[in-house]
């Protein structure tokens, strides 16, 4: 191993920027941005989503994706929206 590779990681590490996640977010499939939302870390800030569906957008936070089900807190009435997986077009990153 090289010397100071530590210190070369370290800094790709410190220019993990919210742009790079969201790219790498950008890359996943939609069966993992699911399982993305509802196994982030609790310290972590919830981040806000869209899901699409051919009938309707939803925003929102993912917070639970069970038997092809997924479950959302939304900005909207009833402020619960449990979608079919199957149903899902995308989904995107609005921020925190």
């Amino acid at each position: 191993e090289p010397p100071g590779n530590a210190e070369t990681e370290a800094k790709q590490s410190r220019a993990g920027s919210a742009r790079d996640r969201r790219q790498r977010f950008r890359d996943m499939t939609l069966e993992e941005k699911v399982t993305y939302f509802v196994n982030l870390p609790s310290q972590i800030p919830k981040m806000k989503c869209e899901v699409v569906t051919a009938e309707e957008k939803y925003r929102g936070y993912i917070n639970n994706y069970q038997d092809g089900i997924v479950y959302m807190k939304t900005f909207k009435r009833p402020f619960q929206k449990e979608i079919d997986f199957r149903e899902i077009e995308d989904i995107s990153l609005i921020g925190f």
